[in-house]
């Protein structure tokens, strides 16, 4: 007998009535953990709540995660004197309250957004349309290879991005189809392929569509691509 305890307590449970008890109710050692803070303690008891639970019409699902959320809006109900269902659906009402608010948030960042950088581009890295390494079209690699770069001009101010400040998303994030640079209304970006082999493609968007419209490719070494607006 004491080997299955210690089994028990090595799986995590207090004893193997524990264990016993998570796998009558579809749970593990830290689902019986939970109902244990609430007396639950057995299926008696786990089924009592459950019946709680469906005669007040807070769920008719009797699986471990859903009565913990029975059990803890129960708790929350009886401090305040309220229901488990209203205390449930004032944190539904609260919840879409904040996530309206976020989204509403997040909306106004976009437009701001759009308006100081109207455009972005992507440049990739690949064969073809491919991105595969954007690094390795401004690397020149090799004892002979010479390293590349991007030229940006923002209104009066220009800038030289070399390869270490590439990698290192001094310019902008790379994403799975290149890297992402931010635009402003007036601009003008260069870019130098380093690369014999792969072809360095431009491409540049109007942000508020996501329309394509301009796109420029550089499949020789030293070839360069070009935007400005």
């Amino acid at each position: 007998m004491s080997f299955i305890a210690d089994w028990a307590r090595r799986q995590g449970y207090a004893d193997f009535a524990a264990y016993e008890f998570a796998k009558a109710v579809g749970g593990d050692a830290r689902l019986v953990e939970q109902l244990a803070s609430y007396n639950v303690t057995d299926t008696q008891s786990f089924n009592d709540a459950v019946n709680r639970m469906n005669s007040q019409g807070y769920s008719k699902e009797g699986d471990g995660r859903t009565v913990i959320a029975f059990l803890s809006d129960e708790k929350a109900g009886a401090e305040a004197n309220k229901s488990a269902v209203a205390v449930r659906d004032e944190r539904k009402r609260a919840a879409a309250i904040a996530a309206k608010k976020r989204e509403e948030e997040a909306r106004a960042r976009r437009a701001e957004e759009a308006k100081k950088y109207p455009y972005y581009a992507v440049l990739s890295c690949g064969f073809g349309n491919s991105n595969m390494s954007l690094i390795a079209c401004f690397s020149g690699g090799g004892r002979y290879g010479v390293d590349t770069g991007i030229t940006l001009t923002q209104g009066t101010i220009k800038r030289e991005y070399k390869l270490y400040a590439i990698a290192n998303n001094a310019l902008g994030r790379e994403q799975r189809d290149g890297l992402h640079i931010k635009l402003p209304a007036r601009f003008r970006l260069v870019a130098q392929n380093a690369s014999d082999s792969l072809t360095l493609t431009l491409k540049v968007y109007d942000r508020a569509t996501n329309r394509l419209i301009m796109q420029e490719q550089a499949g020789s070494k030293f070839g360069t691509v070009r935007a400005r607006n």
